[in-house]
């Protein structure tokens, strides 16, 4: 039953990819919402605005890059894939929740721009943040329970 720690590395690989594209789709769709709120010939113009939305969440995607070795891995790593089949969904969901956030305030802290404003100005980040680690935390478990469960079935 248990999953190996490459593979599981893997499917955390594979988890954050699905939390990046989840964002992604969010994003899409406010600033489709916000597009369509607006008065024809109003505003920006429409492809420079979506580049710069997709520059923002390229930028957004190495940071989180930076998350998932600084915190994925180790998270990944140590807990088992028992550990994985035996919690709750909800404490999945939730332990990944909280993942993301954790591993911003690292990345801000060892790159020198830790302040109390982070906090204060950098809400919509941590909620993004907890977004992408919670899919991808949900992702991954999902991916080792599935492969425990299919080896455990094997003679």
């Amino acid at each position: 039953m248990n999953v190996g720690a490459l593979r599981r590395i893997g499917y955390s690989f594979v988890g954050l990819l699905a939390g990046n594209l989840v964002l992604l789709v969010v994003w899409l769709g406010f600033f489709l919402r916000n597009r369509i709120a607006l008065p024809p010939n109003h505003g920006p113009n429409l492809s420079s605005d979506l580049m710069d939305m997709l520059g923002i969440m390229a930028i957004y995607a190495v940071f989180s890059i930076f998350g998932w070795v600084l915190i994925g891995i180790p998270a990944v790593l140590l807990l088992s894939s028992r550990r994985i089949a035996a919690l709750p969904w909800t404490a999945l969901v939730l332990c990944g929740a909280v993942l993301g956030p954790v591993s911003l305030t690292l990345i801000f802290l060892f790159g020198g721009h830790f302040s109390p404003r982070i906090f204060t100005e950098g809400g919509p980040y941590f909620l993004f943040a907890g977004v992408v680690s919670g899919v991808a935390f949900w992702v991954h478990c999902l991916l080792v329970r599935h492969r425990a469960r299919a080896h455990s079935s094997i003679p």
